[in-house]
């Protein structure tokens, strides 16, 4: 946010306690902002308006993960349409071609999983399990306040047989999410934008001994 947007938060959620009557602190309105930081601030002032208005919590004061929840839904939410958008992939892109997914949850999940030709060799029968899990793993990742560490891609067959021979990385499938994620990105799904592998990306190739023995040539 710009300092003038900054500002314009502090004001609306000021205004949305003065309806409650309860006092605002300056310690109160950091914390609002530093939450709340990376949405606009007309969505954030649609979100307590829908929570003034709910029947349930509305009666009581807002907090930064009420607004959150309202702007991005629960983190299981979240975890399930990641899923959809990974399960797309798996199914239309396969484990030939690299990939990388716009939302750094996602590919942390996904490396944490085994990596993306690992997800790929997903039966029918595992489907439901594997889901679980992702949507599990992805939970603890999105319920914290930064967004995990992880490669530039996942590394898929064609890029692991180069590698092995010495050739140049292929370009890398971008997947972008259909919904907007617990770090602020993420719009219409899209399978299939290419973009140049990052080669100089050690932290996606440091397993690479491990796969080799699983492809052919």
């Amino acid at each position: 946010m710009t300092p003038e947007q900054r500002a314009a938060v502090a004001g609306i959620v000021t205004s949305c306690y003065e309806l409650y009557g309860r006092p605002v602190t300056h310690g109160l309105l950091d914390l609002f902002v530093s939450a709340l930081d990376h949405y606009d601030p007309g969505d954030i002032r649609r979100a307590l308006n829908e929570h003034v208005r709910n029947p349930d919590n509305g009666q009581f004061p807002p907090k930064p993960g009420d607004i959150v929840r309202a702007l991005e839904g629960s983190t299981e939410t979240q975890g399930m349409q990641a899923w959809s958008d990974v399960e797309a992939a798996v199914r239309y892109v396969g484990p030939y071609q690299s990939v990388t997914f716009d939302d750094p949850v996602v590919m942390r999940t996904i490396e944490d999983m085994g990596g993306w030709i690992k997800l790929c060799e997903i039966t029918d029968d595992d489907l439901p399990f594997r889901a679980k899990e992702f949507v599990t793993r992805y939970r603890g990742y999105a319920s914290r306040n930064t967004p995990p560490e992880h490669s530039a891609r996942l590394m898929g067959v064609h890029e692991a047989n180069n590698v092995s021979h010495g050739l140049p990385a292929p370009a890398v499938k971008r997947i972008t999410s259909r919904g907007q994620s617990r770090f602020g990105i993420g719009h219409q799904s899209q399978v299939g934008h290419s973009v140049e592998a990052d080669q100089k990306d050690e932290h996606g190739l440091k397993n690479i001994k491990s796969l080799l023995p699983r492809l052919k040539p």
